[in-house]
């Protein structure tokens, strides 16, 4: 497990709680739970919160970290070396089904074809949280005030003009250039651009729209324009616990409820003001989760 130094108050807190929570002092029997995030601040601080929650529940827990992209994670929790991670609903889906685009903008629907999804392999899809971190496009400010942009609509008569920055994998991603060309909407050039030269691109107009994540902290921080989607084009994208089987047979319904309280109190507000506290003025994963839990009255749960 790894170290982790925070203050004497916190550790204080933790203490006084985990034994309030727990009478006897003693953890709930079951096997330890190895979480782990992968390689952004958003998953490292749910994965976090969900970490300590179970902690202060009495659970055992061991803290993995960052374990790379998803490829890498989801194989992790198959073949048991990962416990539980925190996901997203509609791009899970779609990796699992080698983006079939079965994913929607309805949250029940693709959840349902998701637990579908990955029961074959294991693995037991929890409650999502309100918090949803989606796919978007967003433009400088330069080009919104010059185009009038507000909603993806409105880029159907301008997009021609307009150069796109996004990953690579755009093309084949139903939700980003197939979705916007669905609905006839076809820029001039794609710049295959990885988050950071994205940004700076972005905001210097070698592009003039970008896939952005709705919650990202850097949109607020440089005053791009999400734009709306009027359009219904990308898929429902909430932060969702998931366990793999074995874990969650060995615990059963306490830990299933454990994980979806905290999830419920998740909101995409709270989520974008934690991601600034860690990606811009530079928090500490822990305390910044440590906060959250506090101001929720999980320290007192």
């Amino acid at each position: 497990m790894r170290t982790r130094l925070i203050g004497a108050l916190s550790v204080l807190a933790l203490l006084v709680t985990a034994c309030s929570t727990n009478p006897t002092g003693g953890e709930i029997e079951g096997p330890p739970i190895e979480i782990a995030s992968n390689d952004f601040a958003e998953s490292q601080i749910v994965s976090e919160i969900y970490a300590r929650a179970l902690e202060l529940k009495g659970f055992s827990v061991t803290r993995k970290g960052k374990v790379g992209a998803r490829p890498i994670s989801y194989a992790g929790l198959k073949d048991g070396q990962i416990d539980l991670m925190p996901e997203y609903v509609a791009s899970l889906l779609e990796f699992i089904n080698e983006n079939a685009g079965e994913a929607t903008s309805d949250v029940d629907e693709t959840l349902e074809i998701l637990r579908r999804r990955a029961e074959p392999e294991g693995l037991v899809v929890l409650e999502p949280a309100p918090a949803i971190d989606t796919n978007a496009f967003a433009t400088n400010q330069q080009t919104a005030t010059e185009h009038g942009l507000e909603t993806l609509s409105d880029l159907q008569p301008v997009a021609g003009e307009l150069a796109l920055g996004a990953p690579a994998d755009c093309p084949r991603n139903p939700f980003c250039i197939p979705a916007l060309e669905a609905n006839g909407i076809e820029f001039r050039n794609h710049d295959p651009l990885e988050e950071g030269p994205l940004w700076d691109a972005l905001e210097e107009n070698a592009v003039q729209v970008a896939t952005v994540y709705s919650t990202r902290s850097i949109v607020a921080a440089r005053g791009f324009v999400v734009l709306e989607d009027d359009l219904g084009i990308f898929g429902a994208d909430y932060i969702v616990p998931i366990l793999n089987g074995e874990v969650a047979d060995a615990y059963g319904q306490q830990l299933a409820d454990a994980l979806n309280a905290v999830s419920a109190e998740l909101s995409t507000e709270e989520i974008t003001e934690l991601n600034k506290r860690v990606e811009i003025d530079k928090e500490d994963v822990d305390d910044v989760a440590f906060d959250w839990l506090r101001g929720n009255g999980f320290l007192s749960k």
